[in-house]
């Protein structure tokens, strides 16, 4: 088994052979979590379209636009690369930097990111969010899938860095539980952990589970995990939700029990995915940045074609080297192949907590250069959800 351990930048300041695997498997999963994201934009649709696509299996034609998720997924991948590690004050900095409304960023991180972009400290922006609760939407685990894949070798690192990464913008415990749940699950299958040949979506699951801290969203991955192998996926998102809700508890669930049914397939998880309905652009993000680390020669070259390109510097892709290192390492693990079938309601919107966990300052302060992005064009009639209970998305 090859172990790829990340040991920080050389003395010199260039990275080192250990730190550039450790990039390069990040990159992995912003290549599948931005694929993921703009595949599952396009599905935006009318129902009766909506059902008529996902039943031909037919991918849309034309550029898929990338969202918000992937947006703040290049600040997580670009903070990593300049500190080796979630530096808060420079990743709020980027948020605030880059942020780009026509993305489709959710009313209440567009309010605190122009308010950062007004001189506010996010750690006050933060407090004061959800009558000081914090948010609890799935937007921090979005983006946690790079997290993971950074350092995967450490799960206690991993789990430590998504919770700070977390913490920017989302204080909430279900919002932080959330972050850790995908970037673990995105751990994992970088590591293509020895011993885990049989590796089944209920394994899978529990051992994502057992690094989750005690919440919601950690009880709803133990009921993913013990949900039958006949279950269909109109039972799965009744009993999980699909993020029409747009929290971490509704959504997060149902994209590791899409990603755990097709852990060698990434093609095969993302139409499990959207088929779910709901918030289908943001789970699809969260399954593409997992699977894609496991089994990346199984996106299709159109999709990846078809994405809307990155900006130039995420434009490369990973090493390919370490792309069949990837491939070769991960055990055989079954796949579940249930059909596509009309996705139930979701269940009463979960009930926040009245804690949230304390804010912990970074004090990475350096003006490091920034990533340009290119700006998109905006983008009409996102979202056909109407009024949700939650006004938060990233």
């Amino acid at each position: 088994m090859l172990i790829l351990v990340m040991t920080g930048n050389t003395p010199n300041g260039g990275l080192s052979r250990e730190s550039g695997s450790a990039l390069s498997r990040a990159f992995l999963s912003l290549e599948g979590l931005s694929v993921g994201d703009a595949f599952g934009e396009q599905f935006f649709l009318i129902p009766e379209a909506f059902d008529a696509v996902v039943a031909s299996r037919q991918p849309p034609a034309g550029v898929w636009s990338w969202t918000d998720d992937t947006q703040m997924a290049l600040s997580v991948v670009a903070v990593l690369e300049a500190h080796g590690e979630i530096c808060q004050n420079d990743l709020a900095r980027r948020f605030a930097q880059h942020f780009d409304p026509s993305r489709g960023y959710g009313p209440s991180m567009q309010r605190a990111l122009r308010q950062m972009q007004e001189g506010a400290h996010w750690q006050m922006v933060v407090r004061e969010a959800f009558e000081g609760q914090g948010s609890y939407g799935n937007g921090s685990a979005m983006r946690a899938g790079p997290i993971g894949a950074y350092f995967a070798p450490d799960l206690d690192r991993v789990v430590e860095q998504a919770r700070l990464s977390s913490l920017v913008t989302h204080s909430h415990p279900e919002a932080v539980a959330g972050a850790i749940a995908v970037a673990v699950a995105a751990a994992l299958c970088a590591q293509g952990a020895e011993g885990h040949q049989n590796l089944s979506p209920p394994t899978f699951l529990d051992l994502v589970q057992r690094r989750v801290p005690s919440s919601e969203v950690a009880s709803k991955i133990r009921r993913a995990r013990d949900l039958p192998q006949s279950a269909t996926l109109a039972f799965a998102v009744s009993t999980l939700g699909n993020g029409v809700q747009l929290s971490a508890q509704d959504t997060v669930p149902f994209a590791l029990w899409c990603a755990s049914r097709h852990l060698q397939n990434v093609e095969e998880a993302l139409w499990t995915a959207v088929s779910g309905g709901g918030d289908r652009d943001t789970i699809c993000a969260m399954v593409g940045s997992i699977v894609h680390l496991r089994a990346p020669q199984t996106l299709p070259t159109s999709w990846l074609q078809a994405r809307e390109p990155l900006p130039e510097h995420f434009s490369a892709l990973p090493d390919v080297n370490l792309r069949l290192q990837l491939a070769q390492l991960q055990p055989s693990i079954p796949t579940y192949d249930k059909g596509v079938n009309d996705p139930g309601a979701s269940g009463a919107r979960p009930q926040s907590g009245s804690h949230r966990r304390p804010l912990r300052g970074q004090g990475c302060l350096r003006d490091l250069p920034q990533v340009s992005l290119k700006r998109a064009e905006p983008q009409d009639g996102h979202r056909g959800e109407g009024s949700l209970a939650l006004e938060e998305h990233a």
